[in-house]
C-alpha cells in the first residue's frame, strides 16, 4: 500500500472546487494508495502520471522504492496543465526532501 502525500498548496486547490467534485477527486486519489497506475492513467514523464476525474486532471508522482504517491496538481483540463512537466517533477522531489 502506497502512502498518499500532497504538495502544500494542492489541498487548497481542492477546497476551491464544488463539494461534489471534491468528493469524487478525493475518492480517486485515495484509490491511488492501492493502485498508483490504474487503468486510464497516463505516464507523462519520469515519475509523473495523471488520471482523469471528469473535467479535472490529477497530476501525481509515483516513487515505488519508498511506496509514496505525491499529488502535485489538480486542475481543469487545458493545454497549460501539461506545459511544464519539469515543474511537477521538481515540486514532487522537493516535497520529499522537506520531510
Amino acid at each position: 500500500m502506497y502512502e498518499i502525500k500532497f504538495v502544500r498548496d494542492v489541498k487548497k486547490q481542492l477546497k476551491r472546487f464544488p463539494a461534489k467534485d471534491q468528493e469524487r477527486i478525493g475518492s480517486r486519489i485515495r484509490q491511488l494508495a492501492a493502485e498508483p497506475r490504474p487503468v486510464g492513467s497516463v505516464h507523462l514523464r519520469d515519475v509523473v502520471f495523471r488520471i482523469r476525474v471528469g473535467e479535472y486532471r490529477v497530476i501525481y508522482a509515483v516513487y515505488d522504492q519508498i511506496l509514496v504517491v505525491i499529488v502535485v496538481e489538480i486542475a481543469r483540463r487545458s493545454e497549460a496543465t501539461y506545459e511544464d512537466l519539469e515543474k511537477y517533477i521538481k515540486r514532487a522531489s522537493s516535497s520529499l526532501e522537506s520531510e
